[in-house]
């Protein structure tokens, strides 16, 4: 594996990470007041 690929895969996850972590955020805030809400929304997607 070459310095490019290696280069592009850690920004990669870094992003990846980055809006995980934030969508979890988020998800969790909004899962807080309305639970039920939530897990419906979850199986209609």
């Amino acid at each position: 594996m070459n310095r490019q690929f290696w280069k592009q895969f850690v920004i990669a996850l870094v992003l990846f990470l980055l809006g995980y972590f934030t969508f979890n955020s988020k998800l969790f805030a909004a899962e807080l007041p309305q639970p039920v809400a939530v897990q419906t929304s979850q199986v209609d997607c």
